[in-house]
């Protein structure tokens, strides 16, 4: 409101609308329980020969979680446009803002306490 006053463009206005139609779009997937049978999958690994065992990874248990997880990480990133070049700056920023947070929880704290300790004393 205050930026359409002053007649500039309501950029995160768009972006918020934006993302809250994406949610409201993906609100049945990702609220409903999903119950898939894979009978079918199960019969296909059974029927698996040893050379096929290890070039089509189908146990869990030997999946390197760690760069599966960075793949993913990645897909993401190229799916908003987003590269690599920017992490450092985002580690920097992540970090003073982490650094923010934990003195904001103590200043409030320390004042909660203190005010704690007035009602106790009194």
């Amino acid at each position: 409101m205050v930026l359409m006053i002053q007649r500039k463009k309501p950029m995160a206005l768009k972006l918020a609308y934006k993302a809250t139609k994406q949610v409201f779009i993906l609100h049945y997937f990702i609220s409903t329980s999903w119950i898939i049978k894979t009978d079918k999958l199960k019969t296909v690994i059974n029927r698996l020969n040893t050379t096929d065992e290890e070039e089509f990874l189908f146990d869990m248990k030997q999946l390197d979680w760690h760069d599966a997880t960075f793949a993913g990480i990645e897909c993401l990133r190229y799916s908003i446009n987003d590269t690599m070049d920017s992490l450092p700056y985002a580690k920097k920023r992540y970090r003073k803002l982490k650094i923010l947070h934990y003195i904001t929880v103590t200043i409030i704290s320390m004042v909660v306490f203190f005010f704690l300790f007035k009602i106790i004393c009194s």
